[in-house]
């Protein structure tokens, strides 16, 4: 089921009508054009949700974007550069939110395995975009320069886990990285001055639930 509410928690609606066999692994939503974007582990496409304010929900999911060479295993936003990027096992591609169909790798080095979570700065010009490669274990950075699409910078060497194959989140909030980290001694790892000579790396356990992903958001009081 995927529904919306306000933050508060009131309001609660089913948006999407979709497929109970093939489900959902992600979703990202572009907030100006009021668009949801869905990826399923099982189908090699991404589809979409108009969610324009007043519009009468739930929907039925529409194709965005078909015969990907891989499922999609994470997709993110661009809203302001206008683009939506997957992950697809060993390479990054991104393509237009207008729905053109065309599409630019801006990563693929053949050595990753399985990229398969991803944040971004949406703070530089150049954006930069973090990924984790769950088949290597090993964690990334790389500036989305269109002149050279096979180096990243490896963040692995700085992160004291000894659980690096039980990461299941990377993302990318104010000039911190974090790690959602499952298992028994599952938690929140963070990084900061992490394109520094020696980044700060913290990690705080968490008992209480086993988080599987973290969504940030700036929400206006």
């Amino acid at each position: 089921m995927i529904y919306r509410a306000n933050v508060d928690g009131t309001n609660r609606e089913d948006v999407v009508l979709y497929n109970y066999k093939k489900g959902v692994s992600n979703m990202a939503v572009a907030q100006t054009p009021r668009i949801l974007f869905l990826s399923s582990g099982q189908a090699y496409k991404i589809t979409s949700v108009s969610i324009e304010e007043g519009s009468s929900v739930p929907k039925t999911e529409v194709d965005f974007l078909t015969n990907l060479i891989h499922t999609p295993a994470a997709i993110l936003v661009d809203d302001e550069q206008g683009y939506l990027y997957i992950a697809l096992r060993w390479s990054i591609v991104r393509t237009n939110l207008t729905g053109s169909g065309h599409r630019d790798v801006v990563f693929k080095d053949g050595k990753s395995l399985n990229i398969n979570r991803m944040g971004i700065d949406l703070t530089r010009y150049v954006r930069r975009i973090f990924f984790f490669d769950l088949g290597t274990h090993k964690s990334f950075f790389k500036d989305l320069n269109s002149f050279d699409i096979s180096s990243a910078q490896e963040l692995t060497e700085y992160i004291p886990l000894p659980n690096l194959e039980k990461i299941r989140d990377i993302c990318y909030f104010n000039s911190v990285i974090y790690w959602i980290i499952g298992g028994s001694s599952g938690g929140i790892g963070k990084m900061t001055d992490y394109d520094q000579t020696n980044p700060s790396f913290q990690f705080q356990e968490i008992s209480q639930f086993n988080p599987r992903r973290a969504y940030f958001a700036d929400i206006e009081a």
